[in-house]
């Protein structure tokens, strides 16, 4: 069973492609970084392995079949290894479009325009910022160049997506490319057609590394009244919630 969701999230390809570093619903990680790497790519993700939390703001934009934009806006609290929440807005709109939160063991999923909330057992591996090379096939990673210097040095490199994430693109996907920074945490990930068009970008803004979260963050209280759909499960185990 899948969600109900408002007109931006509708969209089948904005669900898939938000699986790079989002996760609407997740169904697994290609994971490029097990097989081979160039050297700067393995300095990287060991890097990213080391932190322990990060919070950042992150901006995606997506073109549709009809040739119009879908932007969607957030922020993304992440501790290591799986807990993490992700609230987002449809450009524009300082209405809750949809929220996640998992405490490493149950992640919650909630619409509140349609007040749907589905409850998932938490991935022991989600993808993020934190795993630049995670939606990649394994092999095709390669490093482009270094850009920049200091803080904002950027290390950008290109491989070829996992099938499970262009499903549905309005265009062909060839290359997925990413910016990642000095501290292994994806800037910019942008998805481009055979003809080298960006068809998918999303940019992550204001990030903190290292930072303390507090426990909060990843606690998740279902709004009264609200039936809890459980994922994969069938009809009959839905609970309906009678919170007052």
């Amino acid at each position: 069973m899948k969600p109900e969701r408002s007109r931006a999230l509708h969209s089948r390809w904005v669900l898939a492609t938000a699986v790079i570093g989002l996760g609407f619903i997740f169904t697994g990680v290609v994971c490029a970084e097990r097989g081979p790497l160039p050297k700067e790519a393995q300095d990287l993700n060991a890097k990213a392995v080391a932190l322990t939390s990060y919070r950042t703001a992150f901006v995606l934009e997506t073109k549709e079949e009809d040739g119009q934009t879908v932007r969607l806006e957030g922020k993304l609290s992440f501790q290591m290894p799986n807990r993490r929440r992700l609230e987002i807005h449809e450009g524009g709109s300082k209405d809750l479009a949809q929220s996640i939160v998992s405490d490493g063991q149950k992640e919650w999923h909630y619409y509140p325009a349609t007040k749907s909330l589905y409850r998932v057992n938490a991935p022991k591996e989600i993808p993020g910022p934190q795993r630049p090379f995670g939606e990649m096939e394994p092999g095709t990673v390669r490093f482009v160049e270094r850009r920049g210097s200091g803080p904002t040095a950027r290390l950008r490199f290109e491989g070829k997506p996992a099938a499970s994430i262009t499903e549905g693109a309005p265009a062909p996907i060839e290359t997925i490319r990413v910016d990642v920074g000095e501290d292994g945490l994806v800037r910019e990930l942008s998805l481009l057609s055979s003809k080298g068009e960006q068809v998918f970008s999303q940019i992550y803004s204001e990030v903190e590394v290292n930072v303390p979260l507090p426990p909060s963050d990843f606690i998740f209280t279902p709004p009264a009244g609200v039936p809890i759909i459980e994922m994969g499960a069938s009809p009959d185990q839905t609970e309906s919630s009678s919170r007052k």
